[in-house]
């Protein structure tokens, strides 16, 4: 029961976090909501579209699920050859998930910026070509 409370206390605390972070947004989504102006390309008519805007790491968890998955596998089985988790301090165990969350985290951002940029890259040859 304990591990269900606190996993409970961990996301409801960091739905907060974007919540705050997002006080102008007027839904209940995560995101805020954003309009863009943009010209349909079919009929060159001007279009209003809401988009919803959530956090950069959750658009890179959700393009790179599968490799974001198995580095997070990966790096628990690192922890768990390399640190006694059982005698560890709170402290300790405060810091690994932190530095693990980090980890996992920036390596998602990485991943997601290469994939636009090696794509912002074949946009241009396209362009360039025709």
């Amino acid at each position: 029961a304990w591990a269900i409370a606190h996993n409970m206390t961990i996301l409801s605390l960091s739905w907060l976090a974007f919540k705050l972070g997002n006080l102008n947004s007027s839904n209940l989504s995560t995101g805020a909501m954003a309009n863009i102006h943009m010209k349909d390309r079919h009929d060159d008519v001007d279009v209003d579209v809401d988009v919803e805007m959530n956090p950069p790491i959750f658009a890179a968890v959700n393009r790179h699920g599968l490799l974001v998955f198995i580095l997070a596998n990966l790096m628990t089985g690192a922890v768990n050859l390399s640190i006694d988790t059982l005698h560890a301090s709170n402290l300790e165990a405060i810091v690994v998930i932190f530095l693990y969350l980090c980890a996992v985290g920036v390596v998602a951002l990485l991943l997601d910026w290469k994939h636009r940029h090696r794509t912002d890259e074949k946009a241009k040859i396209k362009i360039k070509i025709s």
